[in-house]
């Protein structure tokens, strides 16, 4: 059976959205993903035992002001934050515009049966995720003669 990206069932559910692009040659699958900032530590990629492959992980703020994290890039917070290494004052930042995201993320998609699940290889450069999978021919189903009686 072959199936297109296009009817791939993807379910998102996150605080961060982040691109992905999917291609399909005759051998394999290839998932590319943008994941700015992070490293193969911050992300997660499985694949249960239904064929779904996610990809999930947490971009964190860098700052103390983590509890504006979540306020809409329109919105304006005053946040604060801890003073130079040595000093115990602490600075009001009144943040205008945040358009960066934080939080956490996870993308979904329900893989085709002839992609090898165990067989996926991930790597992280520069954030840039990449995912292979190569292609298998699917099983022949197994035919029984059932003798009549």
């Amino acid at each position: 059976m072959q199936r297109s990206f296009e009817k791939w069932a993807e379910q998102a559910t996150n605080n961060m959205w982040f691109p992905v692009d999917v291609e399909e040659t005759a051998e394999q699958y290839t998932f590319v993903a943008d994941v700015p900032g992070l490293g193969k530590n911050d992300i997660k990629v499985q694949v249960n035992k239904d064929r779904e492959l996610s990809i999930s992980g947490e971009r964190q703020q860098r700052s103390s002001s983590s509890s504006a994290a979540s306020t809409s890039s329109s919105s304006s917070a005053e946040v604060d934050v801890e003073g130079s290494e040595g000093s115990n004052t602490a600075q009001k930042i009144q943040r205008k515009r945040q358009e960066r995201r934080f939080g956490t993320f996870k993308r979904t998609w329900n893989l085709p049966e002839d992609a090898d699940v165990s067989q996926i290889k991930a790597t992280v450069d520069q954030g840039v995720l990449s995912l292979t999978i190569d292609r298998v021919q699917p099983a022949e189903p197994e035919v029984t003669n059932i003798p009549i009686s």
